[in-house]
């Protein structure tokens, strides 16, 4: 309901309850919603700010970690998710929801060998999530890492770049999907918003990546919007 300014009426009710929760001592819940409401408007500085004032207040403890990890999922900075959600499943091992959530996370930084860890420590707990279907096939892209010599944080790192080009651009894409077409892998995110407005936030994207430093990941991971 958040997304790109819908309900925006709504949203100054949710800011305004966190300034009554401060009143009453609760800054720690505070700062969680600020947070996640900063990862919704794509504002990744603001994102780390609040949740490092919520860390000072209340301590590294799981439910705020996990609220982080889930912040930068939204803003597509993977890898940095990933560390985070590692350190909550850390903390509690035998949690399997944290655990199910980090699957999701290694998957969508191309963690290959995390994720599938991950998914056997599912089944350990009793869960077999081995079909685990959300998105790319995990074999076929671990030959194309390998065939092209590149690192999963080499992956995540362009999928972080992309999305920033499209923060910046103003848009905060409803979610992305990957598929692999012809030994290509195309991380596609959806955008609500017009053909217009995505062909003009594809070509600002493509460009942040081309004023970059070529990566061996260019020759296989391609990136596209498209509308909702």
């Amino acid at each position: 309901m958040l997304f790109d300014g819908v309900n925006n009426e709504r949203l100054e009710e949710i800011i305004a309850d966190t300034t009554r929760m401060k009143d009453i001592g609760q800054y720690t819940d505070a700062y969680n919603v600020l947070g996640m409401i900063a990862a919704l408007r794509g504002d990744s500085t603001e994102v780390d700010r609040l949740f490092e004032a919520a860390m000072r207040s209340g301590g590294r403890e799981p439910w705020t970690l996990g609220n982080y990890a889930a912040a930068l999922n939204n803003l597509d900075r993977n890898a940095d998710a990933v560390k985070i959600i590692d350190e909550v499943v850390e903390m509690t091992p035998d949690n399997l929801s944290a655990i199910k959530i980090a699957v999701k996370f290694h998957r969508e930084a191309f963690d290959i060998d995390g994720t599938r860890e991950l998914m056997a420590r599912c089944k350990a707990l009793g869960t077999s999530i081995d079909d685990f279907e959300s998105g790319y096939d995990l074999n076929e892209t671990e030959a194309l890492m390998k065939e092209h010599n590149v690192t999963w944080r080499d992956m995540a790192s362009r999928v972080t770049l992309a999305s920033a080009a499209l923060h910046q651009f103003g848009l905060s894409p409803r979610f992305s999907r990957v598929r692999i077409e012809d030994g290509i892998l195309v991380h596609e995110f959806k955008i609500d918003k017009n053909v217009e407005v995505v062909t003009l936030a594809e070509n600002a994207m493509n460009d942040a990546i081309a004023e970059n430093h070529y990566s061996p990941v260019d020759t296989f991971l391609y990136f596209s919007c498209s509308t909702v």
